[in-house]
């Protein structure tokens, strides 16, 4: 199998699986039955009834990646024009994106290369669009990487292949894609089928959730998922038809005028002594409660598969924890958050050196460029100032306490300079008020 065929067959196989996990992220789930009978009965009329719990766990995770900003170790210069870049590029808004489709999907890509105009451009790119192929003897190198979108000036569909060395354009014309790698043709992009890549490195950034392949966060969810909305909605069709407790009337008198209603009194004739005597009664109400609590349990171990806290699910018991018991409740999420953010830092670190790169500046060394999230943790502000106040006692300078914690050397200059201003002042203060001293004890009082 050539790379043409190997990158249409990927894509088409991977347009078709991540359809289905945005689907139950979006909370667009399908109702899944055990037994076709039911399926058949119920899934073409009933009304769909879904707890997205899906959402939550993703959404959960993505609060607390938060990227804030990088820095180039040693160059003021260097990392003023990087976040500069970060911004003209818009990155600073899809960075989002590229954080949830890395949780959704798997993973997830940033295209980085020069538009038509010159000037330097950098977007997320739907995952659905893009591949990246890596060497076998080393699954970190990539090899190459490959890109389809439908053009819908030329009416039919591009696809690219970008490799170290050059980049090759294909077209299909039709409003599909096609399954086959034999539906596309060479296409030609400034009079040239085939062009040099004049940087030598792929512009397509693929963010990895895992080297082993596909794995979506929601993998382990969907089947506990499907569970949810399946109690869910019969608990619904429950509550149609055995919720409100059903009445009945045995009696040989006609009853049709009988109606149920606050303050109706019935008059029912006694039986005549033979046959059946006039009764009435009701049938007990189906209990709910049974549903919900088995929805419950199914909840719970959608926190424990996924390390998301309970609270994130029921609020009900944690108004009562103080701040220390919440951290610890948030600590398998926390350690999660911080494993992404790690697996991310690399390909961001080379994404920001090609950026560079682009712009006509290089920079020596890629671990150069430090990667600054937010501290995923909860952090109380008095247990903040408390582990500083211990660390500076044991001898780490609050200087260094606040750069581990990111802060931007702007912020720590502002810092030092108010602290400069308010020893001034101090000293100003004390001075006048030992003149002042001075001015009384010369005049006796």
């Amino acid at each position: 199998m050539n790379d043409l065929q190997n990158a249409v067959r990927v894509l088409r196989m991977k347009s078709q699986a991540n359809a289905a996990l945005w689907k139950y992220y979006e909370g667009r789930h399908p109702m899944v039955y055990t037994y076709e009978r039911l399926a058949q009965v119920f899934g073409p009329n009933a009304t769909p009834f879904v707890q997205n719990w899906c959402g939550v766990v993703i959404n959960a995770a993505l609060e607390r990646m938060v990227l804030e900003r990088f820095v180039v170790d040693g160059d003021e210069k260097l990392t003023d024009l990087v976040n500069q870049l970060w911004l003209k590029t818009e990155m600073d808004v899809d960075v989002d994106d590229v954080h949830k489709s890395f949780m959704v999907t798997s993973e997830a890509f940033v295209f980085v290369w020069k538009n038509n105009e010159g000037k330097v451009e950098a977007y997320e790119n739907n995952p659905d669009l893009c591949a990246v192929f890596y060497e076998s003897s080393n699954p970190r190198k990539k090899r190459y990487g490959a890109k389809w979108w439908y053009e819908d000036s030329l009416n039919g569909w591009r696809l690219n292949l970008y490799y170290p060395n050059r980049f090759e354009y294909y077209f299909h014309r039709g409003e599909t894609a096609p399954d086959e790698a034999g539906g596309f043709e060479r296409f030609a992009v400034n009079g040239e089928t085939v062009a040099e890549n004049p940087l030598g490195e792929i512009p397509i950034f693929h963010f990895r959730r895992s080297r082993r392949g596909q794995r979506s966060e929601l993998e382990e969810l969907i089947p506990i998922q499907d569970g949810v909305n399946k109690l869910y909605s019969d608990m619904m069709v429950a509550a149609e038809f055995g919720a409100f407790a059903q009445r009945y009337i045995i009696s040989n008198s006609d009853v049709s005028k009988l109606k149920n209603a606050p303050n109706e009194i019935w008059e029912l004739p006694g039986g005549d002594g033979e046959g059946q005597e006039t009764s009435v009664g009701q049938f007990a109400a189906t209990n709910l409660q049974n549903y919900w609590q088995t929805i419950e349990k199914l909840v719970e171990a959608a926190a424990s598969v996924s390390r998301t806290p309970h609270y994130y699910f029921f609020k009900t018991g944690t108004s009562e924890l103080g701040g220390e018991a919440l951290i610890a409740l948030e600590s398998a999420l926390v350690k999660k958050c911080k494993r992404y953010i790690r697996v991310m830092q690399n390909e961001w670190q080379k994404m920001i050196h090609f950026l560079l790169l682009l712009d006509g500046e290089t920079i020596d060394n890629v671990e150069r460029v430090r990667v600054v999230y937010a501290q995923p943790e909860t952090m109380q502000p008095y247990t903040q100032a408390q582990v500083r106040q211990l660390n500076v006692s044991s001898g780490i300078p609050l200087l260094t306490q606040l750069r581990n914690d990111g802060w931007s050397k702007a912020q720590i200059d502002q810092l030092m300079a108010d602290a400069r201003m308010m020893s001034e002042m101090e000293q100003m203060n004390l001075a006048e008020s030992m003149l002042e001293a001075q001015r009384r004890f010369d005049q006796g009082e």
